[in-house]
């Protein structure tokens, strides 16, 4: 901060491979509170603006963001080709499903999942094709700017689209959404939840019925950015737990102690080998409980958990947590 240490490349590097995953924060916690995770972003930032930051593959989806919206290399104009053919989208709902980047480019079965649920519950949703990325990648790699114009051009949409409660399944979107738009401008009129939030209610209005069952063991991973972050432990479980003949076991590592899935923070695209170390590590976790799934509330884990998963000898089946909701249905 005073100017005397210079940087280099391999302190950058070593402040990019990291996923924010906050564990770090947990465990300081117990001697003196340090604000880690925000330390590091800060700290990305002011490498970004001294021009010796990010990381070049970094630099690639930063400059695709700011033309086609997303970070996976994917035409603006295709997010929406997951729509099944003939849905429609109830124009005066005043609930918007923000259907966020990795699952309409890479997981659509997730979203046709999600519209299973709405559907047998009665609820209509809006799905806007002018969505545009919701911003976490940029700000967590340090290009604040970008994610302050990804933030307001969304947040002006919620308010054209006169939404009053806002939904996205995605752990990444929830954290940027909740947590940083309204640090970045305000308060918002809007009501926040998570999938898991959501069907929670659905669950305790008796407005959804789970009437399918499914006799097996499964475990649960608590994505980094809706459990550390946000504090959203409880309404991923108590939906699992309502499944009929499904049997919930803990890994050893769970809520605020919960082990990452590593591809958080720009970890997956600059260093995906060391995402997938530490995902090998979750997976050999969820293999100990024997379970038959491994389930997680976020498609960026999913993602890859079950890449590692793959690419391994511990192979475990990894669902997200709507999947096996809409497989009850």
């Amino acid at each position: 901060m005073k100017g005397d240490l210079k940087y280099s490349a391999t302190l950058v590097e070593r402040l990019y491979e990291c996923s924010l995953c906050g564990s770090c924060e947990i465990i300081c916690d117990i001697i003196c509170h340090l604000d880690l995770t925000e330390i590091l972003e800060a700290f990305r930032a002011d490498l970004v603006e001294a021009g010796i930051g990010p990381m070049p593959r970094h630099r690639e989806i930063l400059e695709w963001i700011k033309k086609e919206h997303n970070p996976y290399m994917e035409r603006h104009e295709d997010r929406m080709k997951w729509v099944p053919q003939g849905r429609e989208f109830s124009k005066g709902s005043k609930t918007l499903y923000f259907t966020g980047c990795t699952a309409p480019y890479r997981r659509p079965e997730l979203l046709r999942s999600f519209l299973q649920i709405m559907d047998a519950a009665g609820v209509k949703v809006l799905v806007s094709p002018k969505e545009w990325c919701c911003g976490s990648i940029s700000l967590r790699i340090g290009a604040g700017d970008l994610g302050l114009d990804l933030a307001r051009h969304n947040v002006e949409l919620f308010k054209s689209l006169e939404v009053e409660t806002i939904v996205t399944h995605c752990a990444g979107c929830y954290r940027a959404l909740k947590l940083d738009y309204p640090r970045l401008l305000g308060e918002l009129p809007f009501k926040i939840l998570h999938a898991s939030e959501f069907i929670e209610e659905l669950l305790s209005k008796g407005e959804l019925r789970l009437n399918g069952q499914i006799d097996s063991k499964v475990t649960y991973h608590d994505p980094c950015h809706l459990g550390r972050h946000a504090n959203v432990f409880e309404s991923p479980r108590r939906v699992l737990e309502s499944i009929p003949g499904l049997k919930l076991v803990e890994m050893e590592r769970i809520r605020q102690d919960s082990w990452c899935c590593g591809a958080g923070g720009g970890m997956k695209s600059a260093f995906p080998d060391s995402a997938l170390k530490v995902a090998y590590e979750r997976i050999r976790e969820a293999k100990e409980t024997e379970a038959q799934y491994l389930v997680s509330a976020c498609p960026f884990c999913k993602e890859n958990l079950k890449d590692a998963s793959d690419s391994s000898a511990e192979h475990v089946q990894i669902y997200d947590l709507i999947e096996l909701v809409a497989m009850t249905l």
